[in-house]
């Protein structure tokens, strides 16, 4: 039953003009999250290069050290990728404490299980971000 109810919604995500089925248990919300999560990273990769944005990685020199990288700066992609420290899923006890204090129990209503950053040098270099957002059919 789960994995038929994901494949429902992952179905609508790729179509989602079709009617989307509420979300009704953290149990589901948590799985649909973690299939997202992929397809949220690689539109952080994408509006990150267009936009000059930078993503936080771990350092080429010092594996326990991070620093923020200007993704399109980078030449080896393949390589910077599996350097990026992604932000992880929201913690589910966090994820409660919301639910319950700011959604009244709607589970449907938590849409930010899935997150991650880029960080940019402007305002301008934002707004240029959110000009791509906006041209970007797959974004809502």
């Amino acid at each position: 039953r789960r994995l038929r109810w994901t494949t429902s919604w992952f179905l609508w995500f790729l179509n989602p003009f079709t009617e989307r089925p509420e979300i009704t248990s953290m149990d589901q919300l948590f799985n649909q999250a973690l299939c997202l999560d992929c397809f949220l990273k690689k539109k952080v990769l994408k509006l990150a290069h267009a936009s000059g944005g930078y993503l936080l990685m771990n350092d080429e020199s010092s594996p326990t050290e991070t620093k923020l990288r200007k993704w399109c700066q980078l030449s080896d992609k393949e390589d910077s990728a599996s350097r990026i420290v992604w932000a992880p899923l929201k913690v589910e006890d966090r994820a409660l404490d919301k639910l319950f204090r700011c959604y009244n129990g709607r589970v449907s209503r938590l849409l930010d299980c899935c997150r991650q950053r880029i960080v940019f040098d402007t305002v301008g270099d934002v707004v240029h971000c959110l000009q791509e957002m906006l041209k970007d059919g797959e974004i809502d």
